[in-house]
């Protein structure tokens, strides 16, 4: 990794390659470097993780080789951010402000459950999505629910920028 923390993405998931150009774009110092999930499963960098829940969520690799994923790992990726310190102790002092990371984390996430993402069974490869991505194409046609989209979220998180 070369002195970087690294970000594993989902990289055949829309919502989650807008994520990492987002993220890409805040980092202005630099300090994050970026992998695909499958390449990540590959090399076995996430050995660590559970296989069912490596296509989950993104995860965050800190530089000492400490992994954290999902709502968890925010936190710490806030932390690598410009102006991310402060963002960090306003999570730390107000004390639901973790409940609330979870609930926009998960809703956000809604958008990874319904594309792409996720493992179909005994398979490890992304052409084995495919299945996967049909089911979830009729979930999301069934589903009455309205989602942002990710053009959406970033124009919404470039307001305040």
């Amino acid at each position: 990794m070369g002195g970087k923390s690294l970000i594993v993405y989902d990289a055949d998931c829309g919502p989650c390659s807008k994520f990492r150009r987002l993220v890409d774009w805040l980092d202005r110092y630099n300090r994050l470097d970026y992998l695909s999930l499958v390449k990540a499963d590959e090399s076995g960098i996430l050995d660590s993780i559970p296989r069912n829940r490596r296509h989950r969520s993104f995860h965050l690799i800190s530089v000492e080789g400490k992994v954290s994923s999902g709502a968890v790992a925010i936190p710490n990726l806030l932390a690598l951010l410009p102006l991310g310190s402060i963002a960090v102790a306003l999570v730390h002092k107000v004390p639901w402000s973790q409940n609330a990371m979870n609930f926009v984390y998960n809703t956000l996430s809604r958008l990874h459950d319904n594309g792409s993402c996720g493992y179909k069974a005994g398979s490890t490869t992304s052409s084995s999505l495919i299945d996967r991505r049909r089911m979830d194409e009729v979930v999301a046609k069934k589903q009455t629910k309205w989602i942002l989209n990710g053009d959406q979220i970033i124009g919404f998180l470039r307001s305040f920028l």
